[in-house]
């Protein structure tokens, strides 16, 4: 169980695998991609698409900051520190 969500569960944002070696291969050659490639050819399925997408994102939301790009700059190794002697 990954972020809340089963193969084969009974949550409606569990996800249901018509084809386990198309899955498996794919997931595990190219990871999220190949997951995502799976869907679009039927290879899983599940009855709340939204669900399943809000439970994957949902710990990887950034944190509302002061400067909204604090966030984004954190990961690039800049360091964002705020200006207060701007308009002096």
């Amino acid at each position: 169980m990954v972020h809340g969500i089963e193969i084969g569960g009974k949550n409606p944002w569990d996800i249901t695998v018509h084809d386990e070696k198309t899955f498996y291969v794919r997931a595990a050659i190219k990871r999220s991609f190949g997951v995502v490639e799976s869907r679009l050819d039927g290879v899983w399925s599940t009855e709340d698409s939204r669900g399943i997408v809000s439970k994957i994102y949902a710990p990887r939301r950034i944190r509302k900051t002061q400067n909204p790009l604090q966030g984004t700059l954190k990961y690039s190794n800049i360091i964002c520190k705020p200006n207060h002697d701007r308009g002096k």
